[in-house]
């Protein structure tokens, strides 16, 4: 990908994050992975590209998915949600 860039080219990149909620939703929308900071750094730099930024959208929506999955693990029906 690197290599169609212009000198000084940029990419946007948005891709789901935090593993641990991956989903029902995810394998639907044809996700195979979330990626964590780290993960994505190491995605980019093999294709030797440099991440300028990274930020966190939606972080009220993690927030809630990651209480709802708590109380199905409570609830004792996480393996019926997911």
């Amino acid at each position: 990908m690197a290599s169609i860039l212009p000198p000084g080219g940029v990419i946007v990149l948005l891709v789901p994050a935090f593993q641990a909620l991956y989903g029902p939703i995810d394998r639907n929308l044809g996700h195979c992975r979330r990626y964590s900071r780290a993960s994505i750094a190491g995605v980019a730099a093999a294709a030797g590209l440099e991440i300028k930024k990274a930020q966190l959208h939606e972080l009220a929506r993690v927030l809630r998915l990651v209480g709802e999955r708590a109380y199905l693990r409570a609830a004792g029906a996480v393996g019926k949600a997911d």
